[in-house]
This record gives structure tokens, sequence and C-alpha cells, in this order.
């Protein structure tokens, strides 16, 4: 009897959860700035126009400064109107969320109840406020991210070497996630992805000769901007003082070191099933980026489901935790505190299995002896 009500008080508490998650998605899409979409709504539509899609946008002069297909993915948004596109743009990030925990929760064993998985994906709602608030492009990246972990968990390697180029939205936030995805799919996927990626470079040149032109020119413009941002970069130079820019090369020494410690990080959990490390290597990829903000702690949602596996009463208060520390910090520099956590309790949690099967060892079983361990 006790055990009932106390289930029937957690599907109460999950359902107001959920209903306050969306509700706060519902204020914050119809009153944002919406200008970081504006950035990429309009290069969807310079695009179909025909124009260089290197230029600033908006009134605060956004610079669009992603390849060249990023712009070409907004493509179809360009037949709406701007408000049209971005109700429809909110909507298909909510979708995508819910894949993406559909397919991490299961995988990596998290949970089959529904209401857990509720929970979760209220929780990593309230995580994409700011994101929500400026029309960022995460839920996109982490789509195709777990796309292409269901591609090298499948050992389709030429196909994850197709979709790897569109991954890469934000290169500088998956320097570490780039080379986790080559350590799995090795060169069929580092010449897939390759090709797909000249092909695409060769369209652009075809379209718009100038466009590697432009593109510095664009650079350039935004590392002179000095605007002083009210939430600040969330990246480990900007937790310990040092100043930073906007195109992230005012702290090189330090992001170097933090890149080779998550390549290091990355490479002792090399035999781990392909979606551990994924998970892995995006948080890593995070840890070390040199250019990042609030908007971009989603990246650390497969960790965090890493870390949540055998979902109970523990992983819980870890999602309440890592909700509350972004919201304390208001998503400025001391939500990089997240970063770390995260990062932190996956190297832990791997290790505690590595040490339980004897996968890190002198004398290491078959990789497939270890998926099965790992995944067990």
């Amino acid at each position: 009897m006790k055990n009932k009500i106390i289930r029937i008080l957690y599907y109460a508490l999950v359902s107001l959860l959920l209903i306050f998650a969306i509700w706060v998605v519902y204020f914050i899409t119809t009153h944002s700035s919406r200008l970081d979409f504006r950035v990429f709504y309009g290069a969807g539509i310079a695009a179909v126009k025909g124009k260089s899609i290197y230029t600033v946008y908006g009134i605060y002069t956004m610079p669009f400064w992603y390849f060249p297909w990023v712009a070409w993915m907004f493509i179809p948004f360009a037949t709406l109107t701007f408000s049209q596109a971005w109700y429809v743009y909110v909507v298909l990030c909510c979708i995508l969320l819910w894949g993406v925990l559909s397919y991490f929760s299961t995988v990596l064993r998290v949970t089959n109840q529904h209401v857990d998985k509720i929970f979760i994906y209220a929780m990593s709602l309230l995580l994409c406020m700011m994101l929500f608030n400026f029309g960022q492009t995460n839920i996109i990246v982490l789509a195709l991210a777990t796309l292409n972990a269901a591609l090298l968990e499948r050992k389709k390697y030429l196909a994850a070497g197709m979709v790897l180029p569109f991954v890469l939205m934000k290169p500088h936030l998956l320097i570490v996630y780039v080379i986790a995805c080559l350590i799995i799919g090795g060169r069929q996927t580092f010449w897939s992805a390759s090709v797909s990626s000249l092909i695409m470079f060769g369209i652009e040149f075809f379209l718009d000769p100038r466009w590697i032109n432009n593109v510095l020119t664009v650079i350039s413009y935004g590392s002179h901007r000095n605007e002083k941002l009210y939430w600040g970069h969330t990246t480990l130079p900007r937790l310990l003082g040092f100043q930073e820019n906007f195109v992230g090369t005012a702290n090189i020494p330090i992001i170097v070191l933090t890149i080779l410690i998550g390549i290091l990080v990355v490479w002792r959990f090399k035999q781990i099933p392909p979606s551990q490390l994924i998970a892995l290597s995006l948080a890593a990829s995070l840890f070390s980026a040199p250019r990042a903000f609030g908007y971009d702690l989603i990246l650390l949602f497969p960790a965090m489901l890493l870390i949540s596996e055998n979902f109970n009463w523990k992983t819980m208060l870890f999602w309440v935790l890592a909700i509350i520390i972004p919201f304390a910090y208001n998503f400025s520099t001391g939500s990089y505190i997240l970063t770390l956590l995260v990062f932190g309790i996956s190297i832990w949690k791997l290790l505690l299995k590595s040490i339980h099967y004897g996968t890190v060892s002198m004398q290491s079983p078959t990789k497939q002896e270890n998926h099965e361990n790992f995944s067990a």
C-alpha cells in the first residue's frame, strides 16, 4: 500500500514537472529574442535566393560563420514566414530531443519506465531554456550525433562518415567527438566524411566562388567584436578568470591541454560500445571547447544518461542538481561546473565498470567481449 502511494505521488510529481517544463518552453519561445535563429533562417533564405550566405543578420548584426551546408539545412524553413519557421523549429527540436532520449535510454539501459523517461525529458527541456531563448542549433547537432552513434553501433561506418560533416554544425564543440568517431569507424568513416565534405565544398565553390573570402571576412568581423555578454562563456579558461573573445582563440594553451586530456580519456575507453564512447566524447568535447555558452550544455545529455544507468532515486537527485547548477548561475560561466561534474562522473563510472569487468588491463579481452561486458 505504501509503495502504491509513493508511486502515485511520483506520477503526479512527474506530470506537474512536465507541465511546468512545457510552460517554460512556451513562455520562452513566445517572448525570446530568437537572435541566433534569425542568422540560420536568414542564411537559408540567402541560399534560396542565390546570395552570399556569409554576411551578418538581424538588428544585432550576428555573423553566419558555419559550413555552407548548415545554411542548406535551413532551406526548408525559408518557405515559411519567420514566425511560422520559428515555431516549426521549436516543435521539431522538442521531437528530436525525445528521439535522442529514446535512443540513448535504450542503448545505455537507463530505464524502461515511461514515467522515468518523461521525468528526464522534462528536466532536459529545462536545461534547454537558454537554447530556446536564442534559437540555437544544439538539439539538431545532438540528434545528428545520435544518428551517427546508431550507425556506428551497427557498424555502418561509411554511412556514419557521410553523416559526420552534418553533425559538425559547430565543430569547435565537437573536437574530441570527431576523434571518437574515427576511433570507432576507422578509415571508412574518415574517407567517407572527407569525400562527402569535399563534394559539398565543391558545390559551394560552384554557387559562390568567393565564399572562402566571405567567410574569412565574417570571422574577422566576429573576432573584433567586444560587446559585453551578460551570460558569459561556459569554458574552463573563463571559469578560471581568463578573458575570452568571440571566436575562442584567447586561451589556446589551456584549450590545447584540455583537448589532449579529452582525447586521452576517449582513447583510454576506446573499447567500450560505440554509443557509450560517443556519449563520453560529447562531454569531453564540451569540457575542452574553446568557445561555449549555456545553450551548449544540452550536449552533455547523452553522458548524463550514461550516468543514469538503472534509473533510481539517486540518479533522480543527480538530475535535479544538474538543473539547479545552470539556473543558479543564470546559464553563465558558473554553469561550466555542470560540464566538469558530468565529465568527471562519467569517467568515474566507466572506470568502475572497467575494474569490475577487467576490461582496462594489461591483458584486455577482445573488443567484442568488452562491448558485451559494458553493455550488460
